[in-house]
């Protein structure tokens, strides 16, 4: 267990915080792309700092304070121009430095709106996502991950805002065996009062919690050059060991497809990230003008959480453990030593910090940005589905965050060109292109 100063040290990120300043050296997403698209103007928070995002008419990015300095009107009600975003009460207008640039209600000759200056981040564009840096300078590299840059690739992200802080989210990849009570046991009891309450369920969700019947597996933690890797050993009683990688973290807290976003001390905007790269050369993925954003569901209509898929699953274990966890009341056990070896990681990072330097995955020479590749990816997402089926017994894109995607079809569709293209393999097949995961 924690102290409760020790909690503190480690979940509040707001400005000035010792958390607030470690998180403040990386690019972290603020908004899709996406959601620029109908309206080019978003308020957004983030670290706790709230701001405002636009594009200009010349397709130009910026990121400034989200009031006026006149009186205080929303910025996130500006309209965008050629070179900044004007106050929609009396028209001052910012350029992306923050800089006010014209006053017209001012007398001619003016010189007052060179003495007005809001805050202003860099943003930059990447994979579908935007992405603002709030740190010191000289402003790091935005890290160009696999993911992100891959070639014929095709991409769709989900994503919940959840009432509860970033680290209970994040401590969820350091917990391998979690998957067997929450996607297991607790996902059949899901599946049947679904049933018994006359509703349907889809086999593959039944495929999975058996998939998911083990007991107490064997854990290994280590580090490599962009974070931590979690192995976990599968083999049964009396088998030689058979280590199976469970999940990579590329710090702070980028894990597979998934980015726990720490928008204050008690919001994290949870990100999942899916990918599809086809294995035959001769298979395109399709062009995406614009990578599709979605909201994942997180309650039903009458507000009441949802439980049938999986990451809503972990979503509730996240968030009722309230705003931000007790951890002066937990009781960790063998289980919990990669999560443990986190906040490890976390404590040496932030030291670094606190000593003046520079801390680890902050990128600053160009030729080693070109494509991150940071190993093996967490098989539940950035794998292909194929090597995911065949892997684990896992066709999760179906039991998961991505059945409720607008491309969702369209991935099927280039799974089974992809499938089709290669020499057949043995295992469960997945629905045709008709066929959709029960929400």
């Amino acid at each position: 267990m924690l102290t409760a100063e020790e909690n503190d040290r480690l979940t509040r990120v707001g400005p000035g915080t010792p958390m607030g300043r470690l998180m403040r050296w990386y690019w972290h997403p603020i908004t899709a792309s996406a959601q620029l698209v109908e309206n080019p103007v978003r308020k957004v928070r983030l670290l706790g700092e709230d701001l405002v995002v636009y594009r200009d008419t010349q397709g130009g990015l910026g990121l400034i304070g989200d009031r006026c300095a006149h009186r205080s009107t929303g910025m996130q009600y500006g309209i965008p121009e050629t070179d900044g975003l004007r106050c929609p009460y009396h028209g001052w207008k910012y350029d992306a430095t923050g800089q006010c640039i014209d006053q017209p209600l001012e007398p001619p000759g003016s010189t007052f709106k060179e003495r007005i200056l809001l805050k202003a981040y860099p943003v930059e564009e990447l994979g579908g996502l935007i992405w603002a840096y709030l740190g010191p300078k000289p402003i790091p590299l935005l890290p160009r991950w696999d993911q992100f840059v891959r070639e014929n690739t095709l991409r769709h992200i989900g994503a919940t805002v959840l009432p509860c802080n970033w680290l209970q989210c994040m401590e969820n990849g350091g917990d391998p065996q979690h998957g067997i009570y929450l996607h297991g046991h607790f996902y059949r009891y899901v599946l049947q009062r679904l049933e018994a309450q006359g509703k349907p369920t889809a086999p593959e969700a039944w495929d999975f919690v058996n998939a998911n019947r083990d007991g107490h597996r064997e854990i290994r933690v280590e580090r490599f050059e962009y974070g931590q890797r979690k192995w976990v050993n599968h083999a049964q009683a009396e088998e030689p060991p058979n280590w199976r990688e469970h999940t990579i973290v590329c710090f702070p807290y980028l894990r597979g497809g998934q980015i726990g976003v720490p928008i204050d001390d008690t919001h994290t905007w949870h990100i999942i990230y899916m990918t599809y790269t086809p294995k035959s050369s001769d298979v395109q993925a399709p062009n995406q003008d614009v990578v599709p954003y979605f909201e994942a569901p997180f309650a039903d209509e009458q507000g009441q959480p949802i439980f049938d898929y999986i990451t809503a699953q972990d979503h509730m274990a996240w968030w009722s453990q309230g705003e931000i966890t007790d951890r002066t009341e937990e009781h960790l056990g063998y289980s919990d030593r990669a999560v443990i070896a986190y906040r490890q990681l976390l404590e040496e990072q932030l030291e670094v910090v606190g000593e003046g330097g520079e801390p680890m995955n902050v990128f600053r020479d160009p030729a080693k940005n070109v494509r991150l590749d940071h190993g093996p990816a967490n098989y539940a997402w950035a794998k292909s589905i194929e090597e995911r089926n065949a892997e684990a017994s896992q066709p999760r894109f179906i039991t998961d965050t991505a059945q409720f995607s607008p491309i969702y079809d369209q991935l099927l569709d280039l799974y089974w060109k992809d499938r089709e293209a290669r020499p057949a393999r043995t295992g469960r097949r997945f629905p045709s292109p008709s066929g959709r995961g029960q929400g």
